[in-house]
């Protein structure tokens, strides 16, 4: 399963709608209002930003399906706070979060959980005011002269394509939102996707055994080998892929995404029984059991024994083979259609299950009827589970017109199984 990115959502609307445990402006209040009374200043993306994540979070701990792992070393979330010099009003903040989730949700915010809280709020909040008449204190703040190499790259855009950033406190906001970017990558700071377990849920639920869920990742994260080892891909997004079974999904998943993902799973257990059938079909057809143009009689018994005899010389059936398929055969005839028989024994045990092939050009007398094909059966007891799907292909080969045709058409065995088995 593949998404786009680590981060679905910029919508509390669309959150909204699929979490009515929380009101989220009133989410929005209580956090704007607490971030004051602890003297924490967010600008207006990083506040959205951080409302979205913790309505994900609400969320995941009302479904009891925290993140599976902790985002980070501890020791790398006190060096962030560290550098922020306002860890005291954010641990502050942090508590004041944490005690309103427990409210909502009714249960203990979880280590990772609360990792995440503290690495979004300090990620959120700038340092101090800015002052748009000077940039200096701002530019001062950030080490190793980040500041002019990424107003450097902003005034090579606004070169290029005729973009104007006049506003020092846009640049500052987009420069800090930068450097959070930076600080985030260079300790190993990510976020996994939110919803990830809860969506593994839901496909549980809707699946059962039928689909496992083997890998949830971005698509560029994925390697050749998993995308081998997956019968299906499951995406948001559309991907650069030739996998033969892919679906596209909403960010959650709605009814008519289980349908799709549905009728795929079908697909792929057809095809994957279908190449079932034909592992085991082509167990069955053995060159040695092949006859092409043969005198092995001029009625139905003798053609039978004619290919038993052959079955018996490799040691596939005994002797008492034989008269269980004649006796079958003077109960009704095996000839189903006017150019194939396929004769079977009712009790008669066979060591190897077979399919012995007689296959000329001159019509074969068969109990009232005319045959050119004569498919003489034997299937061993442990094989029987897998008898009427390969039934089903042999039978259905032959009332199809231009497939007999084809098949009346062919000289070897290789062209035979060609035609039979593979239709081509």
């Amino acid at each position: 399963m593949t998404q786009e990115k680590d981060g679905w959502f910029t919508s509390l609307q669309t959150l909204q709608q699929f979490y009515s445990g929380v009101d989220a402006q009133k989410m929005e209040q209580f956090l704007l209002q607490n971030a004051k009374e602890c003297s924490l200043l967010i600008n207006s993306y990083a506040f959205k930003n951080l409302t979205t994540h913790l309505l994900i979070l609400l969320i995941r701990i009302d479904m009891d399906a925290p993140l599976d792992h902790p985002l980070a070393d501890p020791a790398k979330i006190d060096q962030l706070l560290e550098i922020s010099c306002q860890k005291e009003n954010i641990l502050r903040f942090v508590d004041r979060v944490e005690e309103y989730c427990q409210n909502i949700t009714g249960k203990p915010v979880p280590e990772s959980d609360h990792q995440q809280i503290v690495i979004l709020s300090v990620l959120s909040c700038m340092l101090f005011e800015i002052n748009p008449d000077s940039l200096d204190a701002f530019a001062g703040f950030m080490e190793g002269g980040f500041f002019n190499k990424a107003i450097q790259i902003i005034l090579k855009m606004d070169s290029r394509y005729d973009l104007e950033y006049t506003s020092n406190i846009f640049l500052c906001q987009f420069v800090l939102h930068l450097y959070n970017l930076y600080w985030r990558a260079s300790i190993g700071l990510s976020y996994p996707n939110p919803l990830s377990r809860q969506r593994i849920h839901e496909l549980h639920y809707a699946f059962g055994e039928e689909l496992h869920v083997l890998k949830m990742c971005p698509y560029l994260k994925a390697s050749e080998e998993d995308k081998k080892e997956a019968g299906l891909i499951i995406t948001t997004s559309a991907i650069p892929d030739s996998h033969p079974h892919i679906v596209h999904v909403n960010p959650i998943l709605t009814r008519r995404d289980l349908r799709a993902i549905r009728e795929e799973v079908e697909a792929i257990s057809e095809q994957n029984l279908r190449l079932s059938v034909i592992s085991f079909l082509l167990t069955l057809f053995q060159e040695k059991l092949y006859f092409r143009n043969r005198n092995a009689g001029q009625n139905y018994e003798e053609v039978i024994r004619f290919l038993c005899r052959h079955a018996e010389n490799l040691g596939f059936i005994g002797p008492e083979f034989v008269d269980d398929v004649l006796n079958r055969e003077t109960l009704s005839s095996t000839a189903f259609t006017d150019q194939c028989a396929i004769p079977h024994g009712i009790t008669a045990q066979t060591s190897t299950s077979f399919i012995a092939v007689l296959h000329n050009d001159i019509p074969i007398s068969w109990n009232g009827s005319y045959v050119n094909f004569v498919l003489l059966r034997g299937i061993r007891e442990q094989d029987m589970h897998q008898f009427r799907a390969v039934f089903d292909v042999v039978v259905n080969s032959f009332p199809d017109i231009e497939r007999t045709l084809r098949l009346l058409k062919t000289d070897s065995w290789e062209e035979f199984i060609r035609t039979l088995v593979f239709r081509t």
